[in-house]
């Protein structure tokens, strides 16, 4: 049985996290855009808790209970001490910003059989498709996990029935990230459904990061050319 996490990943996140401050601090692309999108879902009665996964320095459901005082709010991270006690209970929403593509191979159908469980109707993932600027201390990139969409799509199905996706760009008009939106049981289809659809409404740019990088150096070399 494989774990979520192997030790060695584990102390390799937590050097990451203590030597960048940066680090698991921006609360997730458009994270403002799913704020608005969670208390519609809270007004209408739909969503009464959301668990932050992989919530890195705690930036997203610090920034939503604000928003929202009256809905519970989670946060877990195996790799950050403050947060590193698991829920016990299921949340009805499960987000997971920018933590997929940091997990270890072996150990994805782990972690999504965990974010699975711990969600009682539907969860939201957005999945970074690109390096990370950032290095690990063992000097490998922190995005150790980099896949295409559709095996991204192929791994989520195994745990999940029922899923909707769309690509979110890099103001460059690279691919960036994949954000989804699955349910755990086929009958809260339209509940993934009006999630995504109102995602769609509020569509999300990235701009700098691994690709904005990029940029620059090819702008660079051109001017010394």
């Amino acid at each position: 049985m494989s774990v979520t996490i192997s030790d060695e990943q584990r102390q390799l996140n937590r050097e990451l996290h203590d030597q960048r401050p940066d680090f698991g601090s921006r609360g997730g692309a458009g994270h403002q855009s799913i704020i608005a999108i969670i208390e519609r879902f809270h007004q209408l009665g739909s969503f009464h808790s959301v668990l932050d996964y992989g919530t890195g320095k705690g930036l997203f459901p610090k920034t939503l209970k604000k928003a929202l005082p009256s809905l519970k709010v989670g946060a877990y991270d195996p790799a950050v001490e403050a947060f590193s006690q698991k829920p016990g209970k299921p949340f009805d929403l499960v987000t997971s910003f920018d933590v997929l593509e940091h997990v270890e191979r072996g150990s994805i159908h782990a972690v999504l059989d965990e974010i699975r469980h711990l969600s009682r109707q539907i969860v939201y993932l957005q999945i970074d498709l690109q390096p990370a600027v950032k290095r690990l201390s063992s000097g490998r990139n922190a995005h150790i996990l980099i896949a295409p969409p559709d095996w991204w799509l192929s791994q989520i199905a195994e745990h999940f029935p029922i899923q909707g996706s769309f690509p979110v760009f890099h103001e460059s008009g690279a691919i960036q990230k994949l954000a989804v939106v699955a349910g755990i049981t086929p009958d809260v289809g339209p509940l993934v459904w009006s999630f995504l659809l109102k995602l769609h409404k509020a569509p999300l740019v990235i701009s700098g990061g691994y690709l904005g990088e990029s940029k620059r150096v090819k702008t660079k070399r051109k001017v010394n050319h």
